[in-house]
């Protein structure tokens, strides 16, 4: 797995934490859940995002794609 930091904003840090994952076949074929920060934040029921970041997990015939969304 790898982790990668994508944004910050100026808002402070938040107790909360939202994740949204989506699997890819072959690394290129989307199979249901949604990735994006929206649904992270949804999931987390976060109306104020403090840092966005993403990690992927690579499998033998798959990759998965995390958004990870902290805040209030």
């Amino acid at each position: 797995s790898t982790y990668a930091p994508i944004s910050a904003t100026s808002n402070p840090l938040g107790a909360k934490k939202g994740e949204a994952s989506r699997l890819y076949i072959f690394g290129f074929i989307p199979t249901g859940g949604e990735n994006t920060i929206s649904a992270a934040a949804k999931e987390g029921n976060i109306t104020k995002i403090s840092t966005v970041d993403s990690k992927s997990t690579w499998y033998v015939f798959a990759t998965e794609h995390r958004t990870i969304v902290t805040g209030e």
